[in-house]
């Protein structure tokens, strides 16, 4: 179970980073060929892993210049976790909207409640392994609930709550 919630959440960022990336940036299919090294008179000078690696960070930097240009503001979720749960894994705002950096919490005690900071575009995520019976998420800001889930054990038994920044809306 531990796997499934650990692949999922790395699912989750990657996806919501792409995303973020994506309608930020506006980088076209065009700025990505050019950063791996596809400009005219380049071809086969870099392997393709070195061209992956430098247009992945070229995209990046892009993004994060843009983001810290656009959203200078940060803010404060809470999130929620209710059930019999192994684990509750967390954005608690120590990475950045492109990597974000996830905590986890074994075995906490429920009704489990935390608020965090976060940053700019940073996606505000919480995911939970329910061990037993039914289990939930959620995650509020200034009141309102972003988003809410339950999960029952004898399905997959994540819960898994991913909202899109405030800031960004």
């Amino acid at each position: 179970m531990k796997r499934t919630a650990r692949v999922t959440r790395s699912l989750s960022a990657l996806a919501v980073a792409g995303l973020a990336l994506t309608a930020v940036t506006g980088c076209s299919t065009e700025d990505v060929r050019k950063a791996a090294g596809k400009e005219e008179g380049t071809e086969g000078r870099k392997s393709v892993e070195e061209k992956a690696s430098d247009a992945k960070k070229k995209v990046e930097d892009k993004a994060v210049d843009t983001v810290d240009k656009a959203v200078g503001g940060s803010f404060e979720v809470t999130y929620e976790v209710t059930g019999s749960v192994d684990s509750v894994d967390f954005n608690e705002g120590k990475g950045s909207a492109a990597k974000p950096d996830f905590t986890t919490e074994e075995k906490p005690k429920t009704p489990w409640k935390k608020t965090v900071t976060l940053k700019g575009i940073e996606s505000p995520t919480v995911s939970a392994m329910v061990t037993e019976g039914e289990g939930g998420c959620k995650i509020t800001y200034k009141g309102k609930v972003l988003d809410e889930k339950t999960a029952k054990a004898s399905d997959t038994g994540l819960a898994l709550c991913n909202a899109v920044s405030p800031l960004g809306q």
